[in-house]
């Protein structure tokens, strides 16, 4: 069972988490089952050009959206967010992307902006938790257009370049159905 509390800024949902052991208790909502995830040891850095994240998961993206209950819907969840210094750059997240295509924010698979960086003090170091985003309209277009890849992948885009030393990264980037 998960305890959410968030706070929805500009389609933006910054959420903060408790995570227990137990199952759901029968006749309540299902707990949140991870789908796909990617956490490699280094993190993902937030460099000068895009940044490709690609989701392992036991089922296929369109079997995600069929198994979705009503009342349900997939989040992309990006944890462990921390940078040595603000970016004061902001980063638009799509799914999807095909390649050697330019990612645009018309493009079906585009999931919104991440601004997690812009909070820190002048100097200091940046931590910031957990960012999710319902994402199942997003791979709902994706399957409508015949264009939703068998292991979703996120491409991480920079509106510029983040500033020096900013050293920005995302820990672990999950799929979650919830």
């Amino acid at each position: 069972m998960r305890i959410l509390i968030g706070l929805r800024v500009a389609g933006l949902l910054l959420v903060a988490a408790a995570w227990t052991t137990q199952s759901a208790a029968p006749g309540s909502a299902a707990a949140p089952e991870t789908l796909a995830s990617a956490a490699p040891a280094e993190g993902f850095a937030l460099n000068t050009g895009l940044t490709l994240v690609t989701l392992a998961g036991r089922a296929t993206a369109a079997d995600m959206l069929d198994t979705l209950t009503p009342g349900r819907a997939v989040f992309l969840v990006l944890s462990d967010l921390h940078a040595a210094a603000p970016s004061g750059v902001t980063y638009e997240l799509y799914l999807d992307v095909p390649a050697g295509a330019v990612p645009r924010r018309s493009w079906a698979g585009h999931v919104g902006t991440l601004d997690v960086f812009a909070g820190a003090r002048s100097g200091g170091a940046v931590r910031q938790g957990r960012v999710s985003y319902d994402v199942t309209n997003a791979l709902e277009r994706l399957r409508a257009r015949r264009v939703l890849a068998q292991a979703v992948t996120l491409t991480i885009v920079p509106e510029q370049p983040p500033a020096a030393g900013a050293q920005a990264v995302i820990g672990r980037v999950d799929l979650v159905m919830q």
